[in-house]
């Protein structure tokens, strides 16, 4: 019998594991960085695509630093202070910097994240404001893409001298990865923007998803390939990207041209992220890795579609997941009234929604494999989406067992957001 510990929001969940079939699936180990500041400042002094940093700017400029959200593990509050030592270095003032936190379509952040984001010291000297996806007056329209994506574009991008991008690298469920130009779209474009993006997803006939927009995959994928009409229109003066552990400590980082620099954080994280698997298993227990992994549900079907290629059609999958904060849309648990599979694609395509594409995707993987969910949600709610409830890990075990029989192969994978199983049948 082995003790297995797995996070679980802000904690961790420890249980005694009997089965002794059972593999863990994680990324490659690397070390968290012993200086990260020495480190940052190194790639940083030295980016991809430029001769050094100062070439960029002048002293005039006016900068705007695009950050993520408090969804999303970056490690702002080390970069951001060598960022601004530099920008200083290069005769910019405090006064000319400004941070705009890319939201998509999240809500809106609180002081305390804020300064949780970027630390006490960058949030005491740089004004910062959240983007606001309904605030059409904040909005400009810079045209459309290729395939008919309105861009309506937080109009301090546009107005900014020097536009800097950051994010974290990991994967994403439909776009490929996260980071790089996401930044852009959805990140700070109009909800009209980021609703016809994530409708990409979706076949213009015959209701169907389409093939090449998941995790990992950027090629041919109408997602990223939007993405990349909005880098071209925006032309982003820089780009800092990490990848981050589920500590939030930083492993890696890219810095430099916007397609240079997140390119090569993408061959990183998949070569180092991406766990190869010669079979799929009866059962599946996956974490989030944690906060903020499991912030909400929405969140948490991240590390459920990492998970899902790793389990055998009809078998079982554990999820621990705190969702402290509910399902991360007020409309999420609405599309579960469509029961059939054909209702559901059927008012994706009326009446579409981003969260609403979430929930078929995680309306299709409990039609699949039995979902087991530990979480803070209700038990009646998490039944609505066709998931089992559990109130603890021995509850889900003993679950399992009466849909399985116990002693079947298992993989655990600790942090489903950073961990994409690969399989590939002879």
């Amino acid at each position: 019998m082995d003790k297995l510990t797995l996070k679980y929001g802000k904690t961790s969940v420890s249980f005694s594991f009997k089965n002794e079939y059972y593999e863990i699936l994680k990324a490659a180990k690397i070390e968290p960085l012993s200086d990260p500041e020495q480190y940052l400042a190194s790639i940083i002094d030295n980016p991809s695509g430029f001769r050094t940093f100062d070439q960029i700017f002048s002293a005039d400029d006016r900068i705007l630093i695009v950050a993520s959200d408090i969804t999303r593990s970056t490690g702002a509050k080390y970069f951001l202070p060598i960022l601004l030592q530099r920008l200083n270095k290069a005769g910019i003032l405090d006064a000319q910097i400004s941070i705009l936190f890319a939201l998509g379509i999240h809500r809106g952040l609180t002081g305390t994240e804020r300064k949780a984001i970027v630390g006490e010291e960058v949030a005491r000297r740089i004004a910062m404001l959240d983007h606001d996806p309904d605030n059409r007056d904040q909005m400009e329209y810079i045209g459309e893409t290729l395939r008919s994506t309105p861009l309506l574009i937080n109009r301090n991008v546009l107005e900014a001298d020097v536009l800097i991008l950051t994010g974290n690298i990991t994967f994403h469920y439909l776009a490929g990865f996260g980071g790089g130009g996401k930044a852009l779209l959805p990140g700070v474009a109009a909800r009209e923007s980021c609703m016809a993006f994530h409708k990409l997803v979706l076949k213009s006939a015959n209701f169907g998803i389409k093939p090449k927009t998941y995790a990992g995959q950027m090629e041919n994928n109408s997602m990223h390939e939007d993405i990349l009409e909005t880098v071209n229109k925006l032309s982003p003066d820089f780009l800092i990207n990490t990848i981050t552990n589920s500590s939030g400590e930083i492993i890696h980082a890219v810095a430099g041209k916007l397609m240079e620099a997140h390119n090569k954080g993408c061959n990183f994280f998949m070569n180092h992220c991406s766990v190869h698997i010669k079979e799929k298993a009866e059962l599946v227990i996956v974490s989030c890795g944690g906060y903020p992994g499991d912030i909400n549900f929405i969140q948490t079907h991240k590390s459920i579609e990492h998970a899902f290629q790793a389990v055998k059609e009809g078998g079982v999958m554990i999820v621990l997941a705190e969702c402290a904060e509910g399902f991360g849309n007020p409309t999420f648990l609405n599309w579960f009234q469509h029961a059939e599979r054909e209702s559901f694609l059927q008012n994706l395509h009326v009446a579409f929604e981003i969260n609403g594409q979430t929930a078929f995707s995680t309306y299709l993987k409990a039609k699949a494999v039995k979902i087991i969910l530990v979480s803070s949600l209700t038990r009646e709610d998490v039944t609505i989406m066709n998931l089992i409830p559990a109130a603890n890990i021995r509850e889900a075990l003993s679950i399992s067992k009466d849909f399985l029989g116990g002693n079947d192969f298992t993989y655990i994978i600790p942090d489903g957001t950073r961990t994409l199983p690969i399989y590939k049948s002879k």
